[in-house]
């Protein structure tokens, strides 16, 4: 990271020092006095000055001297999302987060200010992409506007990593690359499913997810759940463990779930969901080929808990709780303000909800009461 200038630390420490000691229209100490107090050059003190004068913190008056202009203002950390949260393809969760990490930020009296990208969310997250999609964030960053920053289900981009580490500004987030991150543990819930899945008589298991090849999903989520298979001698069927697609690009997971349900004459019991994107297109396939859920086929799905399910689909949940989440994040913000910049990740625990142990349990889908209504 590169080093701070020393003007720019006698600057925060004034601004510190105008904050806690002055208010506005007192005179403030000249360059000699400052220059002795802090055992720097005059050169120095007076760059420091500057940029508070240029922030209208202070004001210079010919032949009286330095004036406290206004207060500094509360710290504005800057949440980011590069996904485009009103658009009709993201994730319910995403949106979630967002408003959640606001919120509890609002709690703790500390200024906010949401920036949202304008890239689709079929795209939004993979490495390659060559460009962030929100000047204004950058900008805001390079104006000395933002104090940190909170990125939600977005990629460390050097488009807005690199101003961040030039003005030694802290950043925390949720994508596997940042430093100080948070994460749903969702590998011990997922074997937990699983393992429950299997006593209730499930043997033939499915998965749909979506990730780059590089990603969280494709290393860990994906193994571990050949692992658990393995670990109850289940057969694996890699045409039944689809990946490659993305959930905001229409009909991706249609597609995939109907391959897996008709590539072969055994059909899976049991199907995983890993983005609440992708329910829609599951529904579509389980009216289309007319397929019996839960009796035929137990789904997973991977959502929060206020998600409204196509057609009342009667689905187990895996449930991250988006305000304990956007806790942890703010944490973290908090911590590294306080100077505790140490790489680390903490984990929120995902909740695993059984159909049975589901209070507001879904109704049979429309297919099935018409089904009902029809015999």
């Amino acid at each position: 990271m590169p080093h701070k200038p020393l003007f720019a630390e006698l600057s925060a420490q004034l601004r510190s020092r105008i904050a806690q000691a002055y208010a506005v229209g007192d005179r403030f100490p000249g360059e000699v006095e400052l220059a002795r107090n802090f055992d720097v050059s005059l050169v120095t003190i007076r760059q420091a000055l500057t940029a508070l004068v240029q922030e209208g913190l202070l004001e210079r008056q010919q032949g009286r001297g330095t004036f406290v202009r206004q207060l500094p203002s509360p710290p504005v950390l800057g949440i980011y999302i590069e996904c485009n949260i009103y658009s009709p393809k993201i994730s319910r969760w995403h949106c979630h987060l967002v408003g959640s990490v606001r919120k509890r930020l609002d709690e703790l009296g500390l200024p906010c200010r949401v920036y949202v990208g304008r890239r689709e969310p079929a795209n939004a997250s993979l490495p390659q992409t060559p460009a962030m999609s929100c000047p204004e964030f950058v900008a805001d960053i390079r104006r000395g506007e933002l104090a940190g920053v909170i990125s939600v289900s977005t990629n460390p981009h050097p488009d807005w990593v690199d101003p961040l580490s030039e003005r030694d500004l802290p950043f925390v987030g949720t994508a596997a690359p940042t430093p100080m991150r948070v994460n749903s543990n969702m590998l011990d819930v997922f074997r937990g499913a699983i393992d429950e899945l299997v006593r209730q008589g499930r043997r033939n298991f499915a998965m749909l997810y979506w990730d780059d090849p590089q990603g969280f999903a494709a290393q860990h989520l994906v193994r571990a759940f050949h692992e658990q298979l393995q670990s109850h001698r289940l057969p694996i069927d890699p045409q039944w463990i689809r990946g490659d697609l993305y959930p905001a690009t229409p009909g991706s997971g249609w597609e995939e779930f109907r391959e897996i349900w008709t590539s072969s004459r055994i059909k899976p019991d049991a199907l995983f969901i890993t983005d609440d994107c992708l329910l829609p297109d599951v529904a579509t396939v389980v009216r289309e080929l007319r397929i019996r859920v839960p009796e035929q086929l137990m789904l997973v799905g991977a959502v929060s808990s206020d998600v409204l399910l196509p057609d009342n689909l009667p689905i187990a949940r895996m449930e991250t709780d988006a305000f304990a989440y956007a806790t942890q994040l703010v944490q973290l913000m908090q911590e590294a303000l306080a100077g505790n910049r140490t790489p680390r990740q903490r984990e929120v625990a995902v909740q695993w909800r059984p159909l049975r142990h589901q209070a507001d349990r879904p109704r049979a889908s429309t297919l099935n009461r018409i089904e009902q209504a029809s015999q």
